[in-house]
């Protein structure tokens, strides 16, 4: 009896630590809306270029790999989340993954004003960019992201490469 008790305890214990350590301020601007069957808490917009990006990381206590590329894949195509990781994600860390090149670390969706995707994105972190840029590119193509997709990268916001002009 007392052994139930104390896993009682516990677990009480346990589901109020979560509460707390996952509320959201009702105030801080974040909205939960249904995209695809899915709640989805979205916060307010925060823009940020990359070298902003590594700088917040590197003062968060991040360790970016000196020797990796952080790219983000911008794909305008308005996917939900499982749908993103099913026709983009997954395929494309399936190649970086046997060539050996990098892999994909995670991805999202950017909302428009009116509460629909806008567009997807990619998270990869690769460690030959000359040799990674085109296979990324053409897994991309292959896999049908539209016209207007682009990987961007560079810790100095260098130009996008567009994946339809760069065959």
């Amino acid at each position: 009896m007392k052994l139930a008790a104390a896993i009682i305890a516990i677990l009480v214990v346990a589901g109020l630590v979560v509460l707390f350590l996952f509320r959201r301020n009702p105030d801080d601007g974040s909205e939960t809306i249904d995209v695809d069957g899915m709640k989805v808490t979205i916060g307010p917009a925060v823009e940020m270029s990359g070298p902003e990006f590594l700088a917040l990381l590197e003062a968060q206590g991040g360790d970016p790999d000196p020797d990796a590329e952080y790219l983000y894949v911008e794909i305008p195509d308005p996917v939900g989340p499982l749908e993103r990781g099913e026709k983009y994600e997954d395929p494309l860390e399936d190649t970086l993954s046997e060539q050996s090149l990098g892999t994909v670390t995670g991805g999202g969706s950017m909302m428009n004003a009116d509460k629909t995707i806008d567009y997807v994105g990619l998270d990869v972190t690769v460690y030959d960019l000359e040799k990674s840029l085109p296979v990324i590119a053409a897994k991309m193509r292959e896999l049908g992201a539209p016209k207007g997709t682009v990987i961007r990268y560079g810790h100095d916001d260098t130009a996008p490469y567009d994946i339809w002009e760069n065959q």
